[in-house]
């Protein structure tokens, strides 16, 4: 470890070992700034190169080529290297809170700890799936299923869920390597049989024709059966089922699509999307929903109890965001669901009410009352929508 050669001025907490945070670990080693201390806080020591996922599983690269060691490379940099679970952060307090170890200080804090599978989404797939995410665990994952498939006797059907860039790599990748490992066991390769499935009419939608074109004839050469518009909407010991109504028989469920943000995120009051991953600017900076509404409350021009809408979203249903409203008496308003787009409504209808109707400004509450009743009424009924 690099020697501390000036008193430490500012904590950066690296939450995750992502590339990112391996990039600036790698960065710090070779010109550290003084005064500042690194903290690497990831659940895990060997760290997955993501990249390399398709060609470990099928056999062009080992354990070790696709993995960093995290702590080592925490001690190159001088860095301290906690292996605990994030189970949370006190931004009042910016701490970082562990499942194990007390709260860890921070002055300034990245987060880099990827997806988390979604698998309560769809009935069975917890129990009976095998998921890709998070990356981390997928060794011990895949090293089961290629035993099982292995001491399968005779026919075995595998099925992806996802076809995405890595469904689609996967699914390539794992046959591969079974039929080579039924090869050297003198077994016949063709006794395996994988189908891909597709929730949209494509594979691979974030890619042009091109290459879609492309990856379909690869996967139709290999005897890949690939369904497309067919969500699959429930699982089972040993088969699927579509929203179609489809149902397929499967020796092996692999599910590579439906990840979202970790839990624990919900409750920092950090902006996030609908899948639950933190929101950031072309920066790479969070967008902090509560800095907003503090600004908001900051120009205030009346200690009237204000009423504050949002819709159901997480972060503004989060302990922190919430504890604003506590502070300064605000009274909450949400939507009754969680979808987003149910807040257009009433944006729309506040919209109107604000810049087409209530243009005087009336005397008194009981005025004002009197100017949003007769807005509405005209809104409901006489209005053209």
């Amino acid at each position: 470890m690099q020697a501390t050669a000036s008193p430490v001025l500012r904590d950066i907490v690296l939450i995750g070992g992502g590339h990112s945070h391996v990039g600036v670990l790698h960065m710090f080693a070779m010109k550290p700034m003084p005064g500042v201390r690194l903290t690497v806080i990831c659940t895990d020591t060997d760290t997955p190169y993501s990249g390399m996922l398709p060609g470990y599983i099928a056999g062009h690269y080992s354990f070790d080529e696709v993995h960093i060691d995290l702590r080592r490379l925490a001690e190159f940099a001088g860095a301290r290297y906690y292996r605990d679970e994030v189970v949370g952060i006190d931004r009042a307090g910016r701490q970082v809170l562990c499942r194990k170890r007390p709260p860890v200080t921070y002055d300034a804090l990245s987060i880099n700890i990827g997806s988390t599978p979604q698998l309560a989404q769809v009935a069975g797939a917890s129990e009976h799936a095998v998921p890709v995410k998070p990356i981390r665990r997928f060794n011990e994952r895949w090293l089961a299923l290629l035993d099982r498939v292995c001491q399968h006797p005779g026919a075995t059907t595998i099925a992806l869920v996802g076809a995405g860039a890595g469904g689609v790599e996967l699914t390539l990748a794992m046959q591969y390597r079974l039929r080579n490992e039924l090869l050297v066991r003198g077994r016949n390769p063709d006794e395996l049989k994988f189908h891909l499935f597709s929730a949209g009419a494509q594979i691979l939608p974030t890619h042009n024709a091109k290459v879609r074109r492309a990856f379909e004839g690869v996967l139709a050469e290999r005897g890949i059966v690939v369904h497309l518009a067919a969500e699959v909407t429930q699982v089972a010991a040993n088969s699927l089922q579509t929203a179609s109504g489809e149902r397929l028989a499967a020796d092996e469920i692999v599910w590579v699509t439906q990840a979202g943000g970790a839990p624990w995120l919900r409750e920092t009051g950090l902006a996030l999307d609908e899948k639950g991953f933190v929101r950031v600017h072309d920066s790479l900076q969070t967008e902090p929903v509560a800095q907003a509404l503090k600004m908001a409350l900051r120009a205030r021009q009346s200690d009237q109890r204000l009423v504050h809408h949002s819709d159901r979203g997480i972060q503004y249903c989060s302990n922190y965001y919430q504890a604003i409203h506590q502070r300064h008496g605000l009274l909450c308003s949400m939507t009754d669901g969680y979808d987003c787009y149910q807040n257009a409504l009433a944006e729309r209808v506040n919209g109107i009410l604000k810049g087409e109707l209530l243009l005087q400004r009336p005397a008194d509450l009981e005025q004002a009352r009197r100017m949003v009743r007769e807005s509405v009424q005209i809104y409901n009924g006489e209005r053209p929508h």
